[in-house]
């Protein structure tokens, strides 16, 4: 979550039910706006392509993993090309600055669901 970003008076007062309502709101918001802005991407041949070196170890998502970024939104594809392993792979990357409204939505969604996280309630 971005430094500064806290949304503590906004649901100060408002009930836990609500906020998992919220929470789940959001989740779809961001869900579907960054999948449709993908395939978008994708369609327009808006992505990087990272190739695969045949002798590499690692499992695909220790290399997808490597290829991307937490702190902004990505989505990838593998390229296959007749061999039972990805030659390379395609990411879509959505950075902050380009899509501000969108980022807002997860700040809201990620401060809610560590609010929420904190705040759970437990097993006795």
């Amino acid at each position: 979550m971005p430094v500064g970003v806290d949304f503590t008076s906004k649901y100060r007062d408002v009930a836990r039910e609500k906020l998992l309502d919220k929470l789940m709101r959001l989740e779809g918001e961001v869900e579907r706006t960054s999948t449709k802005l993908f395939a978008e991407r994708f369609a327009a041949n808006r992505f990087t392509t990272e190739p695969i070196a045949a002798n590499d170890a690692r499992n695909l998502d220790e290399i997808v993993e490597s290829l991307t970024s937490e702190s902004v939104l990505c989505s990838t594809r593998l390229v296959m090309i007749d061999t039972p392993r990805p030659e390379a792979v395609q990411i879509v990357s959505l950075r902050r600055a380009e899509f501000p409204g969108l980022y807002a939505l997860v700040d809201e969604r990620d401060w809610l669901r560590d609010s929420l996280a904190r705040t759970a309630p437990t097993d006795k």
